[in-house]
């Protein structure tokens, strides 16, 4: 059975485009017929090279009567960039920024006239021309003689010894230059310029158009005396980062060689034998089944430089240096590389081909000649003023203008009409499928745009010449590459719809913990004010083990945050999202515990692994300085359950994550009506994260830094968590300890507390070895001894706090002055399902004023 052609060409587009995702994808040379990445191709108007031109002064010239041209005195290097340049047009004023004055086409309008440059954006980009004249060189190879001009004896020793920098203004005149190499007096003496040019590549598909170019002319007595040979290569650079690379003509552009193009040349031969002999797998398979284009040649381990020699009657021609006349094509066919050769006879329908600049053919008494429309100069700076539009109507091209390689129309509209229509099928059963009207109006949307953006497949073909007619190829295939991305995703969103609604699932689900009570419900109420003893017997009831560390115990079970839990109902309609409504109900929920009518409890969405702790709050009897209320008032003692759990999906030191403690403040003894007050604290250390090695070193405070990139891959859950919070309350960052200042107080009376609190666990220094051990098991064993019943230690934390301090933009707290006050004890701990599902904290609203009840921020939140 045949592949279908859709298929074919979908998997040639995709090879091709795991070809170009190399890192030298910006790269590209001058007559680069391909676009190495079709869905991100080198944009049209980029300045990127076209082409290095390398030859003598004499070579311009023509010989005398007996054949001989005059003694050479300069080696001059032409520069090209910017391929494609359209042809000028007259600018309506005679003069001014970016208006040159050329000469008309030949005849009547023999004269000259003002025309406008193109914008340009070139002041970005640094342009390089190195020249190496000491490398070791041999000529007895003839196959490398022709074609690289040479051998290169030690590629891994090219040095960059003679450097010239061009930075140009966006006019494409020069901005700045930088010579380096040559000695002060050499430098004056070398002539330099700039400007839009006629491109003067042979090649019909940039026939009447234009380059900038950059000429130098370097005298050749700046040079050590009697140098004859020199190594010439070029780069251009943008924000520090080459991007292009050019030595002799048809090397990196082919695609066998793109990742050249970011390399310094003495690393080539090395690149290019480790890129064939090691191999990724996607360039096997192209150089595999699409050999013509990717494939090694057994003369390819040469670095890419332009080798040029002059003297004992040497002549310049291609590919011993390059003169602006050599016929590339025509040379490199006859070593091995015909792909430029093939290209232009495709371009140009003439037979012969012409290889003439801009090339026609004219009748001259009765003879076919061929004629140059942009003959090259013979003296400085030697290539031909830029193309304009009148010359183009004067001199039209003889032959249909060229695009980039194209599908016809009509193949291109099948590909439209064929992803249109499933487009549009899938919306539909996705429509009738799905329940909630604005489900259906995402889907529409959604394909809408699909259709809009597809609009572009079904446009007719442009040609070289019409604006965007360069890159609109790539542009269409990346069109259809997201339409057929969009319809996977469809196709897939429909199982997965029609699985809700038809009751059938591709694997059954595990619902083994409660789901949907992230809001207040009727439950709730029961457990508000609960006892300290009820809240403490519930937590340690169901531990995760009967023995703590025995070595039949399962491990502990590790529930994680998932983004798709924490967005549930994003779009259903009346039902708000889980996370915003678990933000609300910390706030305005009081229950203790928070069992649900099956008594299993909730589901944390923030948080979901923990340890629960019991134990004493104390307060010294003496601190200095320190006038706070309630139980921050000196020699207060109170009894607390707390909560030391995770914010993150890694529990193991040794890796970022963030740790809280969040914690209920009893009085030593129960009201006798049963409504024993309580306070809640909440703190939390860098809420991004940290790299701790032990719980040792944590430092937990109630108004903790923020580091965002720190959360790496869940940095997208962080980030619905701080919008959350940010929805439900004004400071999501920072929880005030008010309720620890009014416990025990009378509603008369002024009270006082601390801005800022911190927790660290005091007299224990952390291990000095690597560790990837759980926060639970560490707590636990600090308490306990494996596999024996009974606390046998106490874990203690200092209470510090500090009345200085503030927050900076860039969330991190500076100028406190951390005071001891007390400690924090724990003497009892347990890893329960209980204290993951049931346990509840509520979080003290913000208040303008911590110390002022009638101050809440929020008007929806106040008593």
């Amino acid at each position: 059975m045949k592949t279908p052609s859709l298929i074919r060409f979908l998997a040639l587009g995709f090879a091709i485009s795991v070809a170009g995702g190399s890192p030298s994808a910006w790269a590209s040379d001058h007559a680069d017929p391909l676009v190495l990445n079709p869905l991100n191709p080198p944009k049209e108007r980029e300045p990127r090279i076209t082409d290095l031109h390398v030859f003598l002064d004499s070579d311009a010239l023509p010989p005398d009567a007996a054949g001989k041209r005059p003694t050479p005195q300069a080696l001059i290097i032409s520069f090209c960039v910017f391929p494609s340049i359209p042809p000028l047009a007259r600018a309506d004023e005679p003069s001014g920024p970016g208006i040159v004055t050329l000469p008309l086409p030949h005849g009547p309008l023999a004269g000259s006239a003002p025309y406008q440059l193109p914008k340009f954006d070139l002041v970005p980009y640094t342009y390089r021309i190195f020249l190496d004249l000491h490398a070791k060189l041999s000529f007895e190879n003839a196959g490398d003689r022709d074609r690289y001009g040479g051998t290169v004896l030690t590629p891994g020793d090219i040095t960059p010894e003679v450097m010239l920098e061009f930075h140009l203004k966006n006019d494409a005149t020069i901005g700045s230059h930088t010579f380096s190499g040559f000695d002060r007096e050499s430098v004056p003496q070398i002539k330099l310029t700039s400007g839009v040019f006629d491109d003067p590549f042979i090649f019909p598909r940039f026939f009447r158009t234009n380059v900038v170019g950059m000429v130098v002319s370097i005298p050749l007595h700046c040079f050590p005396a009697g140098q004859r040979e020199f190594l010439v290569w070029a780069t251009a650079s943008r924000d520090g980062k080459e991007i292009d690379h050019v030595g002799r003509s048809q090397r990196t552009q082919l695609p066998r060689f793109d990742y050249l193009n970011t390399l310094p040349p003495n690393e080539h031969v090395a690149a290019i034998n480790r890129h064939h002999e090691q191999p990724s797998l996607g360039w096997d398979l192209m150089r595999t089944f699409l050999s013509p284009l990717f494939a090694r040649r057994p003369y390819d381990a040469a670095p890419d430089v332009l080798i040029f020699r002059f003297g004992d009657g040497l002549e310049t021609k291609f590919p011993n240096g390059r003169k602006l006349t050599d016929d590339v094509a025509a040379i490199i066919k006859e070593t091995g590389d015909t792909q430029l050769w093939e290209a232009a006879n495709t371009d140009d329908t003439r037979y012969p081909r012409s290889t003439l600049n801009d090339g026609d053919f004219e009748m001259q008494n009765g003879q076919r000649v061929e004629v140059s429309r942009k003959p090259f100069g013979s003296t400085f700076p030697y290539l031909a003023s830029p193309w304009t539009k009148d010359e183009v109507e004067a001199y039209p091209l003889p032959f249909p203008g060229l695009g980039r390689p194209n599908l016809a129309n009509s193949s291109w509209h099948t590909l439209w009409l064929a992803e249109f229509a499933l487009i549009a099928v899938l919306v539909l059963a996705l429509c009738l499928t799905v329940r909630g009207t604005l489900t259906r109006v995402f889907f529409v949307l959604v394909a809408l745009g699909a259709f809009w953006m597809l609009q572009s497949v079904a446009a007719p073909n442009l040609t070289a010449r019409d604006p965007g007619g360069m890159d609109q190829p790539a542009r269409k295939l990346r069109a259809v590459a997201l339409g057929g991305g969009l319809v996977v995703l469809l196709g897939f969103g429909l199982v997965y719809a029609l699985g809700r609604r038809r009751g059938f699932r591709l694997s059954p689900p595990p619902y083994l913990y409660p789901e949907d009570r992230e809001g207040p419900i009727d439950d709730d109420s029961y457990s508000v004010g609960a006892s300290y003893q009820e809240i403490h017997d519930a937590v340690f009831a169901k531990p995760y083990y009967k023995v703590w560390g025995a070595p039949d115990e399962a491990p502990l079970p590790l529930y994680r945050q998932s983004v798709a839990r924490m967005l549930r109902g994003l779009f259903r309609i009346g039902v708000n999202v889980a996370m915003f409504t678990a933000a609300q109900r910390t706030l305005r929920s009081r229950a203790d515990l928070r069992w649900g009518p099956d008594r299993k409890g909730f589901r944390r969405l923030v948080h979901p692994v923990g340890v629960c702790l019991s134990g004493r709050w104390e307060i010294d009897d003496s601190v200095a300085g320190t006038a706070y209320t309630g139980y921050f008032a000196k020699g207060q003692v109170g009894r607390v359950i707390a909560r030391y759990s995770l914010g993150g999906n890694d529990p193991r030191s040794g890796h970022n994550r963030s740790h809280g403690l969040i914690g209920k403040i009893f009085p030593m003894a129960d009201s006798a009506d049963g409504m024993t007050p309580r306070a809640h604290f909440v703190t939390q250390e860098d809420l991004g994260g940290t790299l701790t090695n032990s719980i040792i070193e944590v430092l937990l405070t109630n108004s903790p830094p923020v580091t965002f990139l720190k959360r790496g891959s869940g940095l997208f859950a962080f980030l619905v968590v701080v919008v959350s919070l940010f929805r439900a309350d004004r400071q999501p960052a920072e929880r005030q300890l008010y309720e620890v200042a009014e416990l025990g107080e009378r509603r008369d009376r002024p009270t006082s507390c601390p801005r800022f609190m911190r927790l660290r666990i005091a007299g224990l220094q952390p291990p000095q070895e690597k560790r990837q051990i759980d926060f639970r098991e560490e707590i636990l064993d600090l308490i306990y001894d494996r596999e024996e019943i009974g606390a046998k230690r106490e874990l203690v934390l200092d209470i510090e706090v500090s009345e200085k301090g503030w927050r900076t933009i860039f969330q991190r707290i500076k100028g406190q002055e951390w005071m001891r006050i007390g400690c924090l004890t724990f003497d009892q701990a347990v890893a329960s399902y209980n204290g993951d599902f049931v346990i509840h904290f509520h979080h003290p609203v913000w208040r303008k004023n911590r110390n002022d009840p009638g101050s809440v921020a929020r008007k929806d939140l106040r008593a």
